[in-house]
C-alpha cells in the first residue's frame, strides 16, 4: 500500500537560530495510506466549512480554551480511523549554535589536535554543546557568523577565547587544550567554510535548519516505507527561495539504488530514499492534508513554548503527547523515529516531567559523557 507524506513547519526563522520570539522549529507532518486519503479529505473539509475559514491554520484552530480538544479530536480521527502517521521534529534552535559552534572548532579539518571521531554521530557533540549552551556571549559571537554567513578574524579569535573560558571554567582542560594552539589560519578555514556554503552570505538557506532537518524526517520516512514494501509521494509546502535546496536533495537522495547505510547503529545515515519517489511543492493555501501539517506543527510549538515557559500542560494536550510517546516506542522497537527532540538534556527532562507528570526523569551527565569520550577524539 502506497502513501503520501505532507509536510509543514512552525517557526522557521532562516539562520536566525536565536530568535527568542520562536525558539522552536517544528518540521514534519502527515504520512497518509492512499487508500485513506480521499475520506480523509472529506472529513477535513467538513472541519474547514464548519469555522468558515479559507484554510485550516494552526493559529485560529487551536485558539481559545477548546483549541486543544479540537485538536486532540482531529488527531484521534486521522491516526485511529484513517492511519495516519505523525512524524516530526522539534528543533531548539538556540542549542543548535552551540552545536554548530561544536562542528566548526572540533573538526579536525581545521582543527589540527583533533582526530575524526567528532565528525561522526557520537554523544560527545551533544555533551560538549551542553558545555556551551547556556553563555550568552559566545552564542551571540558565533550567531553573527550563521547570520551572515562571514565575520571578522577578531571576532573568530575572540570566540575561541571564550569557548577556552568556558571549558576550563567546567574543568574540562583538556577540550580547552585542544583550542588554545589554534592559528589564524585555522580560524580563517573555518570562516570560509561559512562563506562557500553561502556564496559569501548570498545563499544562506543553506545552512537554515530546514535542509537537515527535511533529510531527517525523509530518512524515517524511507525505513519505514522499505519495511512496509511502500512507496511515498512527498509534498511540502512551498517555500520561497528554497528551490536550489529541494533540487538539490532530490539529485542527491531520490534514486532507486540500494542505498549505503553509515553512522552509528543509534544514529544511522542513508546514502539515498529509494522508496520516496517524488518530492514536489505545493501551495497549502490549495491541499488542505499540508493544513493539515500545519495543524500539528502548530499544536507541537505551542505545547512546547507552554513546557519552556513552566506554564501547565491541559489534559488533551497530555493524553496526544502520551499518545505520540507510546507510537514513539513501539516504532523505536524496529529502528524507526517518528518523531525527535534536538536540544539540551534538560530539554527533554522537561518535556517528560510535563507529560508524565507523577513520574521522575533526570538528565544525562553531559560531563561524565566528555571525560569518557574525549580522550577518543584526540591526536595522538
Amino acid at each position: 500500500m502506497n502513501a503520501s507524506f505532507y509536510i509543514d513547519e512552525s517557526g522557521n526563522t532562516g539562520t536566525n537560530w536565536d530568535d527568542k520570539t520562536q525558539p522552536y522549529f517544528v518540521y514534519g507532518g502527515w504520512l497518509v495510506p492512499d487508500d485513506r486519503k480521499e475520506e480523509a479529505v472529506n472529513y477535513l473539509n467538513g472541519i474547514l466549512a464548519s469555522i468558515q475559514g479559507s484554510e485550516l491554520k494552526a493559529k485560529s484552530f487551536l485558539k481559545g480554551k477548546s483549541g486543544t480538544y479540537r485538536f486532540y479530536n482531529l488527531f484521534k480521527k486521522l491516526v485511529i480511523e484513517f492511519g495516519f502517521l505523525p512524524f516530526f521534529g522539534v528543533t531548539d534552535k538556540k542549542f543548535m549554535i552551540a552545536a554548530k559552534i561544536v562542528e566548526t572548532f572540533f573538526d579536525c579539518d581545521y582543527n589540527p589536535n583533533v582526530n575524526d571521531y567528532l565528525s561522526r554521530p557520537v554523544e560527545l557533540k551533544k555533551a560538549l554543546a551542553v558545555c556551551i549552551f547556556q553563555d550568552e556571549q559566545v552564542m551571540q559571537n558565533f550567531s553573527t557568523l550563521i547570520k551572515n554567513g562571514t565575520v571578522t578574524i577578531d571576532l573568530m579569535k575572540k570566540i575561541n577565547e571564550q569557548l577556552i573560558q568556558i571549558f576550563q571554567d567546567q574543568n574540562q582542560e583538556k577540550v580547552a587544550d585542544t583550542l588554545k594552539s589554534l592559528s589564524d589560519e585555522n580560524l580563517s578555514k573555518m570562516i570560509k567554510e561559512f562563506e562557500v556554503l553561502t556564496s559569501n552570505g548570498t545563499r544562506m538557506r543553506h545552512i537554515a535548519l530546514t535542509g537537515t532537518m527535511l533529510i531527517e524526517l525523509l530518512k524515517n520516512i524511507e525505513f519505514y516505507s522499505a519495511m512496509q514494501k511502500s512507496y511515498v509521494s512527498v509534498y511540502h509546502d512551498n517555500l520561497r527561495n528554497y528551490d536550489d535546496v529541494f533540487n538539490d536533495l532530490r539529485s542527491k537522495f531520490l534514486h532507486k539504488a540500494v542505498p549505503s547505510i553509515f553512522g552509528t547503529d543509534s544514529k544511522p545515515f542513508l546514502s539515498n530514499f529509494p522508496h520516496i519517489d517524488s518530492l514536489m511543492l505545493l501551495n497549502s493555501k490549495d491541499e488542505i492534508l499540508i493544513q493539515a501539517a500545519d495543524l500539528l506543527c502548530g499544536f507541537v510549538s505551542k505545547t512546547f513554548q507552554e513546557i519552556a515557559t513552566k506554564k501547565r500542560i491541559d489534559d488533551n494536550s497530555i493524553i496526544v503527547f502520551q499518545f505520540l510517546a507510546h507510537l514513539y516506542d513501539m516504532f523505536n522497537d524496529v529502528g524507526i523515529k517518528l518523531w525527535n527532540l534536538y536540544g539540551e538534556y534538560q530539554f527533554l527532562t522537561d518535556f517528560l516531567s510535563a507529560i508524565f507528570q507523577n513520574a521522575e526523569f533526570s538528565s544525562e551527565d553531559h560531563l561524565s559523557i566528555i571525560d569518557a569520550e574525549f580522550p577518543l577524539a584526540l591526536n595522538k
